[in-house]
């Protein structure tokens, strides 16, 4: 936690801190997450950012195919979000 501390301030750090917090409540209920379910909610995190990922290429591909220009190595897709 202290290197939280440190990297005060920033995206990551805020998010990390309030997982922390509410991932670690030893009050009336006595929960606290394992280190399996850390890893677990780590695992499915990437899975979804893969799968995500793959959507935006698949995408890209298909705007890239339609508009003749996937032969140039350096052309721009033309393709908004």
């Amino acid at each position: 936690m202290k290197k939280l501390v440190e990297m005060k301030g920033t995206y990551y750090s805020d998010l990390v801190r309030v997982f922390y917090t509410t991932a670690h409540i030893d009050g009336e209920f006595g929960f606290c997450i394992t280190m399996l379910q850390r890893i677990g909610t780590g695992i499915s995190i990437s899975i979804f950012t893969i799968v995500f990922a793959a959507l935006v290429e698949m995408k890209r591909l298909k705007t890239a195919q339609e508009s003749g220009v996937v032969v140039e190595p350096n052309a721009t897709v033309p393709m908004s979000i």
